[in-house]
């Protein structure tokens, strides 16, 4: 048993290489083992190899005189076919050609009066949508394994749509705050997207927008990104809903560019849930006894007493 605690931590960094080495070792070979395939081979002897190349010339030289042989008949039925077409071209009378097909009447559009009917019908709604304030914040960055809050608030001035959305955070309002006007109906509905990100809840969510009587109108969205990089999209639509047969119609859009990063401690916690039992029993024993080596070596070092 060591008494030493440098030992200690000696010990513990090879357990460490240890670990890492099995896992390095499984990994490759699990890839062997999922992509090799054995193939058998047969030895072949001299004369049976001399005979077999024999048959092989044989099997040629027959299927050159195959082909000689239809390419002749094939020259003589293509000479005989054009004989007997001169002479049947010679004795009968050209045979009249069929009269012109009629054209086809001239395609006509359809009439716009159902799209123009459509059309008026969403600019006269639209025109009747009365004015709103918002509020959103948009995170800064993101960290993969952590989740965000993304919340759009609606009141009737931006001072009202700001507040109600700072309490909707513990602490600071995650990431920066925008605020403006925009057009609201009594229904809205918001749906926060990016394929980059995982986003509950998912989908379109309804409200009922009642500014004077109910207050302000809340949407919170939690975000946790899939992977790390930079720009990531991540968009923000708002709705006014129309009627219950017509789809809604968009009245706000919000795109945010999102970088996205990765801590070290998550990324260790990450890759140590991907090894195997017995990497991660080496690598965790060994860590163990390399802090505690490590740090009794320095306790012995202040101390005095190592010689």
């Amino acid at each position: 048993m060591p008494k030493s605690p440098w030992s200690i931590f000696s010990i513990g960094l090879f357990l460490i290489a240890a670990g890492l080495t099995y896992q390095w070792w499984s990994a490759d070979l699990a890839g062997i083992e999922s992509g090799t395939t054995v193939r058998a081979s047969v030895p072949t002897t001299a004369p049976a190899r001399r005979s077999s190349d024999e048959a092989v010339a044989r099997a040629d030289k027959a299927e050159a005189d195959i082909a000689r042989a239809r390419a002749a008949a094939d020259r003589v039925f293509t000479s005989s076919r054009a004989a007997g077409t001169s002479a049947r071209s010679a004795v009968e009378p050209p045979s009249p050609s069929p009269p012109p097909s009629p054209s086809p009447p001239p395609l006509t559009s359809a009439p716009a009066s159902t799209v123009d009917r459509d059309q008026k019908f969403y600019a006269d709604f639209a025109a009747k949508l009365r004015t709103a304030s918002y509020g959103y914040n948009r995170p800064d960055v993101m960290f993969v394994g952590r989740r965000s809050q993304v919340t759009l608030t609606l009141a009737a001035d931006e001072v009202a749509a700001v507040e109600k959305l700072k309490q909707q955070f513990d602490k600071d309002v995650d990431g920066s705050t925008q605020s403006g006007k925009t057009k609201f109906a009594p229904v809205m509905s918001a749906v926060l997207r990016g394929k980059d990100f995982v986003i509950d809840p998912s989908g379109r969510q309804e409200r009922i927008v009642l500014l004077g009587s109910n207050g302000p109108t809340v949407w919170t969205w939690y975000v946790e990104p899939r992977e790390p990089g930079a720009s990531k999209l991540l968009v923000l639509e708002l709705f006014a809903r129309v009627g219950d047969t017509l789809p809604p119609v968009s009245v706000k859009t919000f795109e945010s560019r999102i970088n996205v990063d990765v801590k070290m401690l998550d990324f260790v916690i990450d890759h140590a849930r991907r090894m195997t039992p017995i990497a991660q029993t080496l690598t965790g024993v060994g860590g163990l006894l390399s802090l505690l080596g490590f740090f009794g070596g320095l306790r012995r070092r202040w101390s005095g007493t190592e010689v």
